[in-house]
């Protein structure tokens, strides 16, 4: 049984972003060419991961206490829907 506080396509939200952040961290550790790699090409790698792992956080957060209200904080009238 799924519990939802809130709008029930928000949290959906949240859990697909979840699976991608998870994806994207698994994907980089999994690679096979990795150990190829020179500390350079290692480095580079490693930014590209901490950029798309931020991307997807600041997404997630921004959904989780819906910015789009204006205030920063959980908007009460999403909230309070079901």
């Amino acid at each position: 049984m799924d519990a939802y506080v809130g709008k029930k396509s928000k949290h959906q939200k949240i859990d697909a972003l979840i699976g991608n952040i998870r994806f994207a961290g698994l994907t980089y550790l999994m690679d096979k060419d990795f150990g190829k790699l020179s500390i350079e090409q290692i480095d580079k790698e490693s930014k590209k991961l901490a950029v798309e792992l931020k991307v997807l956080s600041n997404r997630l957060l921004s959904i989780a206490f819906d910015e789009t209200t204006g205030h920063g904080g959980c908007n009460e009238k999403t909230a309070n829907k079901q």
